[in-house]
């Protein structure tokens, strides 16, 4: 196989060659898969450490419980089986109406009977399980050809108003090669002499100047945008009022946006705030970096590395993060709501951080990570200040921009 095409199964780490089931995955991981759900099979974890078993194409036994459950948590989607007769298809139809009930009726002490797909006796299996599928829909979006600037001028309302975008992301092709990794971009041919394979863009001769904002995809719109999308998929948002979503959408989503920007750009492995097109801003002009610069481009990241958050804790915390109760324009049943559906997000966080880290430990991470929030939430009127003093710079190099309504909503009103 060469090494372009060269792919690892996400379950067990075996070679694999295509997508299964919207996951990348071996034959093998596939077809258990697809067994597990349609023969309804129940299983128990053989491992000492209940729920935490290695799922490695060397083993010579898997744990079927862990191999189901990273199945799960790795994105692999039951709706996606194709049903061999009829008796097939009415299984896993009742199996896709169970995993899709609305999580909304949740709570702590009344959950619903069906199959649970993870091990732990609590509702953080259902809620990370539908915060990961939403979280790949949204990064598909993210690192899509999507262009922000088209829908620039809708603002908050509008966004709020219209149907949600996560799941368009088939609608927008990914850039070329988008899918491989470091090593397979060592190993393919030289790209360097095939210029002539691909078209120029219109107006390709006008001059760009070095270092330019213009040109690039605005990052922070994107963000904002798929952040409000984010919400809308979120049972507890869904209750409010229009108003109460709009009034909450003001207060938070700048502070979720920019720790989705600090979470992958850590993922990536980045001092500073680094975007899927390879674009800095703190790049965007070569002058002396101030101070505020820095806190808001570097130092965001810094929290994120000092916790080394995996996506499942990053996706509590955003999700906690979005569900604040602390807007003094909140109408009395709005907040009454948010408060239940963040102590939902919250408790159900801390059981998943003492599963897997201990009691103490757990309890420990779950402070550490809580107490973030104030410093984005602090940080983000420095941001703001930034951005104002950003756009003036803009329209003194390059003359007037052209005006996005939810950023001006966002970030300047």
């Amino acid at each position: 196989m060469p090494p372009a095409l060269a792919h690892i199964c996400a379950i067990c780490g075996a070679p694999a060659r295509c997508l299964h089931y919207d996951v990348m995955s071996c034959i093998g991981c596939k077809s258990f898969f697809r067994r597990s759900v349609v023969l309804g099979k129940l299983y128990e974890c053989i491992g000492r450490t209940k729920g935490a078993c290695e799922v490695y194409y060397e083993n010579s036994r898997f744990c079927q419980l862990c191999r189901f459950e990273k199945c799960i948590q790795k994105g692999m989607k039951p709706e996606l089986i194709q049903p061999n007769g009829k008796e097939e298809a009415e299984q896993l139809t009742a199996y896709t109406r169970k995993r899709n009930c609305s999580i909304s009726s949740y709570s702590e002490d009344d959950l619903p009977p069906m199959k649970r797909l993870f091990s732990a006796q609590d509702t953080y299996g259902y809620l990370i399980d539908n915060l990961c599928y939403l979280e790949t829909k949204m990064v598909e979006l993210r690192t899509s050809s999507i262009d922000p600037m088209d829908s620039a001028y809708l603002d908050l309302p509008d966004l709020l108003a219209r149907q949600c975008q996560i799941g368009d992301s088939h609608k927008y092709p990914r850039p070329l090669d988008s899918y491989l990794d470091l090593p397979d971009l060592l190993a393919r041919q030289c790209q360097l002499g095939n210029s002539h394979k691909y078209p120029r863009p219109l107006d390709c001769k006008l001059p760009v100047p070095q270092n330019s904002a213009l040109g690039r995809k605005n990052w922070l719109l994107l963000d904002l945008m798929l952040t409000i999308d984010f919400c809308k998929c979120i049972p507890t948002f869904c209750a409010l009022s229009f108003r109460d979503q709009v009034v909450l959408c003001k207060r938070v989503v700048l502070s979720s946006a920019r720790f989705t920007q600090a979470f992958y750009s850590y993922l990536n492995n980045s001092s500073t705030l680094y975007f899927p097109d390879g674009s800095m801003p703190l790049n965007f002009f070569s002058h002396e970096k101030t101070k505020v610069e820095l806190e808001i481009f570097c130092g965001s990241i810094e929290p994120v590395r000092r916790n080394a958050f995996t996506k499942e804790e990053y996706l509590f915390l955003k999700t906690v993060i979005l569900l604040n109760a602390d807007c003094p324009q909140l109408s009395d049943e709005g907040r009454q709501i948010l408060e239940k559906g963040r102590t939902l997000y919250a408790n159900a966080f801390l059981r998943y951080l003492q599963a897997n880290y201990g009691t103490t430990q757990g309890a420990v991470r779950f402070t550490n990570a809580i107490s973030i929030i104030r410093s984005l939430c602090d940080d983000d009127q420095k941001h703001k200040g930034l951005h104002i003093m950003f756009e003036a710079k803009v329209a003194k190099m390059f003359g007037m921009p052209r005006p996005i309504a939810l950023i001006d909503t966002i970030m300047i009103n």
